[in-house]
């Protein structure tokens, strides 16, 4: 009866991995099902919940048809909870397995996806690592405290993944919807844009919360620093990747909050940027800098946008400041405003 058990349950995780894997990654399979198939789109977004919040698809869709004169350009934010760069990887080898080979990338950035202690292991052993990662992922699955997380998705998947196996086969797994059409531009002016930005105003009692008080995040992510692991190696494998497919990448810093920023000790910082000054020097890349884009009150927590208004505000600083001007004139030295944080550092001539 165990013998049983044990071969049902790894036919069923063969399944799982290999025939069937949007069961154990269904977000990322609506966003490629909803990609314009073989065509080429003009810019995809990839990165973390952070990114899913502060990067608003219509917003800067229709920011940067104004500002490029491009009637037709479409981005699509394809952003996935943990989307550190092993998670960007991933979705970059199934987006070209698809055949969805955008001319430009956005890879979000920011030091603590690169801590060789990565607290996004549980949910990469949930989604997409299989047996045959695991030799190369085991040293920092027991770092990151998620070797206990690999018991249910790789011996007994058919509990660990029963809802969306249900879900899926009572559709006879049919193929996901396709191409979305673009959502209607928020109403947000010009100058409530201004002020938004530029005004600073209270937390509400929530937000004190979330971002200062003993709940709000704590420098877990940034616990132990060491720049190293499975995550810059993954950094390495994006960039060749788009080097191979002709795809531009852009590297961005995502926006946290002012208290947040302060965890990045001299000794962080040090380390990223010599990681970025390495990038550059391999891959002659761009990175920009946006940490302290957005002010405290457009946050619900320390690294989250409030919805949807801190997604519109970011969405037309990375249009105006880092994308407009590398799309109207690929060539053209990169603009100082694009990099805003620190700027009386070297961090704004990164790569």
């Amino acid at each position: 009866m165990l013998g049983g058990f044990v071969v049902v349950q790894a036919i069923s995780g063969a399944i799982c991995d290999y025939a069937v894997p949007r069961v154990r990654f269904p977000d990322l399979y609506v966003q490629l099902a909803r990609l314009p198939g073989p065509q080429r789109p003009d810019l995809v977004v990839l990165g973390s919940s952070r990114f899913q919040g502060f990067v608003n698809e219509a917003e800067l869709t229709q920011e940067l048809r104004t500002l490029t004169g491009q009637a037709d350009f479409r981005a699509y934010n394809c952003s996935i909870a943990a989307g550190d760069p092993i998670g960007q990887q991933y979705v970059l080898e199934k987006l070209l397995a698809a055949g969805v080979s955008p001319h430009m990338f956005v890879l979000e950035s920011s030091p603590e996806f690169l801590n060789e202690c990565n607290r996004h292991y549980p949910l990469h052993v949930h989604r997409q690592i299989n047996w045959e990662d695991l030799p190369r992922h085991a040293h920092q699955l027991a770092l990151s405290g998620a070797v206990q997380r690999l018991f249910l998705p790789r011996f007994a998947p058919l509990y660990q993944f029963r809802y969306e196996l249900l879900k899926q086969a009572a559709t006879g797994f049919a193929p996901l919807s396709g191409p979305t059409p673009l959502a209607p531009r928020d109403a947000m002016t010009e100058a409530e844009w201004l002020d938004l930005r530029a005004r600073p105003r209270p937390l509400s009692a929530k937000q004190e919360t979330a971002i200062y008080g003993a709940t709000g995040p704590g420098p877990l992510w940034l616990r132990r620093y060491r720049l190293g692991g499975h995550a810059p190696r993954a950094v390495v494998a994006t960039l060749s990747l788009c080097h191979e497919h002709g795809i531009r990448p852009i590297l961005v810093g995502a926006p946290v909050t002012s208290n947040y920023r302060a965890k990045y000790t001299p000794e962080i910082l040090a380390e990223y940027q010599l990681f970025l000054d390495r990038l550059k020097a391999q891959f002659n890349i761009a990175y920009f800098e946006h940490r302290d884009a957005v002010p405290d009150h457009l946050f619900d927590d320390t690294y989250h946008s409030s919805h949807p208004t801190g997604g519109i505000v970011f969405s037309r600083i990375l249009a105006r400041e880092t994308l407009a001007p590398l799309i109207s004139s690929p060539s053209a030295p990169v603009p100082a405003t694009a990099v805003r944080f620190d700027k009386n550092s070297s961090a704004h001539d990164g790569p």
